[in-house]
This record gives C-alpha cells, sequence and structure tokens, in this order.
C-alpha cells in the first residue's frame, strides 16, 4: 500500500498567504520562547487554518464521535460508521503508544473514488493512494472502491485489517505532538510500525526485497520522498523502526518522540535516548540486518 504525501500547489499558495500571520505582535511571547522558533510555529497555524477549512465544508455530510469529524458523502452513507469506529480503535491504540492526544476533533475526509482524492492534491491518475495524512487532516478513500465486498461486517473486518486509518492517524498524532520535528523516513517506519502491530499489514513487493543494494540512512534522512525505489525505502525505514523500538527496551521510542516534540534535533535525541550519532545508527542497522529473526531477512 504505498501512500504518498505530498505539498499541492494550492497548499502551497496556502503557506504563502499565512506568511503575515508571523507578523502580529501577539504572536512575539510564543515565537520567543517556543522551542524549534519561527518555523514549527508557522507550521503549526498553517496546519490549524487547513483543519478548520476542512471542518467548515458544506459540500459533504458529517458524522462525529468523541473524538473525530468524518466529511463523506450520501455515496458512503452505508461506510461511514465503520470508518469512524475503525478511527476509534487506531486512536485509543495510538495515543496510548506515543503518549499523545491531539488537540480537538481530529478531520477525517471520505472520498468517493480515486479521482476525487486525486483532485484533491492535484494528483495524478497513477497515484493510488489508500489514505493520506497532511496538515491535520487525513483523507481517505472509501473501502467501497477498493475492497470487494457487499456485506457491511466483512467490509468493516477487512478494513481494519487492510485499512490506511492507523498509519495515517499515527502520522497525525507524531505531526502534532512534535510539529514536525523528525526525518521523514521516521513518520513512515512510525507510522507503518504502529500498523504492523495492531493489524500485522505491512507493505512488501518484490522491489523491497533486501537481497539488494540498500539505501544508506543518510539517503534516506535526506532523500526518502525522491527515492526512486520507493518499496525499498519504506521497508528500510520499517525495520529501523522496528529496531529502535526493540532497543533500550519498552519506551525508548516514547522518549524518543518526547525529546523531538521539546524541540531536541533528531541527532541530538538518538544520541540521548540510544546513545549513538547518524554513523552509529547506519553501523547498528546493518548489524541488525544480519542478525537471524530480526526480521530484516526475506
Amino acid at each position: 500500500m504505498e501512500v504518498r504525501r505530498s505539498i499541492p500547489k494550492a497548499g502551497m499558495l496556502a503557506i504563502l498567504g499565512l506568511l503575515g500571520i508571523l507578523a502580529m505582535p501577539a504572536l512575539a511571547p510564543a515565537l520567543r520562547t517556543h522551542p524549534s522558533g519561527w518555523s514549527r510555529l508557522f507550521y503549526a497555524a498553517y496546519r490549524t487554518h487547513v483543519r478548520a477549512a476542512f471542518a467548515a465544508r458544506q459540500d459533504f455530510l458529517t458524522r462525529d464521535d468523541q473524538h473525530f469529524i468524518l466529511k463523506y458523502t450520501r455515496a458512503d452513507a452505508a461506510v461511514a460508521g465503520a470508518v469512524l469506529r475503525q478511527a476509534d480503535l487506531a486512536y485509543d491504540r495510538v495515543t496510548k503508544d506515543l503518549d499523545y492526544s491531539p488537540p480537538g476533533k481530529v478531520v477525517l475526509v471520505l472520498y468517493p473514488d480515486r479521482a476525487s482524492l486525486q483532485r484533491s492534491f492535484g494528483w495524478s491518475s497513477q497515484d493510488q493512494a489508500l489514505g493520506v495524512y497532511w496538515a491535520g487532516v487525513i483523507r481517505l478513500l472509501s473501502p467501497r472502491v477498493w475492497l470487494p465486498t457487499g456485506d457491511e461486517r466483512q467490509l468493516e473486518a477487512a478494513y481494519g485489517r487492510e485499512g490506511p486509518v492507523t498509519h495515517e492517524f499515527t502520522h497525525l498524532v507524531l505531526d502534532y505532538r512534535t510539529d514536525g520535528n523528525y526525518p521523514y523516513w521516521f513518520t513512515e517506519g512510525l507510522a507503518q510500525w504502529e500498523e504492523y502491530r495492531y493489524t500485522g499489514y505491512l507493505w512488501l513487493e518484490p522491489q523491497s526485497r533486501l537481497d539488494q543494494p540498500l539505501y544508506s540512512v543518510a539517503e534516506l534522512s535526506t532523500s526518502f520522498p525522491a527515492l526512486p525505489n520507493q518499496a525499498l525505502a519504506y521497508r528500510e525505514a520499517f525495520l529501523l523502526v522496528r529496531m529502535l523500538d526493540g532497543e533500550e527496551g519498552d519506551g525508548g521510542l516514547q522518549r524518543l518522540v518526547g525529546l523531538l516534540a521539546k524541540g531536541v534535533s533528531w541527532d541530538e535525541a538518538l544520541d540521548e535516548v540510544y546513545g549513538m550519532a547518524p554513523a552509529g545508527l547506519q553501523k547498528r542497522f546493518t548489524d541488525y540486518l544480519a542478525r537471524p529473526g530480526s526480521g530484516g531477512e526475506d
């Protein structure tokens, strides 16, 4: 299940339009005390803007519960409840694991077909994402489109096993807690790890086999979205997070995310929790893949 994330052109224009927000004198005290200064506060303001805009949309029907606001069309009235129930399961699991609950209700937008989801991001027809998280909003493709069953209970069970809600909600929780203070590969690896732990799903393709030249951690850190073999990049990201979760006992990942939330850089947080620099992470990952039973072998 490839889940691409990129900023659509309209989103970039919205970002530029929000630059004026940062000039407001009322924000000056927060800017002085915010751990990462201007960039994190600016991103949080943009995220709030996007979320509010989607929550206010009137071209969708609305259904909500304690944690979520679901926007959907009449075509998906029969599956709206199933999507919300799966979202609530993801909420309980991921917020516990990451020790954080996002503020307010999370906005989910359920698109009735691939074309409407693709248009929302300005994507081409070749993009086949089942779900996308961006800037405070989770956008989902209706399970009617890709799950071949007409029985509502069977559809919900299949959606729980194969659907993208846990994956995308993990992205959202990490994003809100740290205001984007993490490497791209880490959010993709963590989302896959949470998804795998609770649903057993892992995106594997022939192109993701490990008996080929692998990307270095440095390549994953600097060029993840542009790497030509995305299946392999995602596989390595998953295995890196799986390795980190097995290091330092229970709570290592929580401590790492907690430091990122305080504005500590990735390199410093990695060193404080795991006692290694980026070069050490590469060596430890290479050693990890060579261990029998590590999950690294095909």
